[in-house]
C-alpha cells in the first residue's frame, strides 16, 4: 500500500467514526437507557 492509500483508508475510518458519534449523540438525546446500552456495546 502506498502512503496515499493509507491516508484514504484513515480518512474513511475517521468518517465512519464521525457518523457513529453523531448516531450516539442522537440516541443520548432520546433517552438515558439507550445511551447506557451504547456505552456497554462500545
Amino acid at each position: 500500500m502506498t502512503r496515499d492509500e493509507l491516508k484514504t483508508a484513515k480518512g474513511r475510518q475517521n468518517e465512519t467514526i464521525k457518523q457513529e458519534r453523531k448516531k450516539k449523540k442522537v440516541r443520548k438525546s432520546k433517552g438515558k437507557k439507550k445511551s447506557k446500552v451504547c456505552k456497554e456495546k462500545g
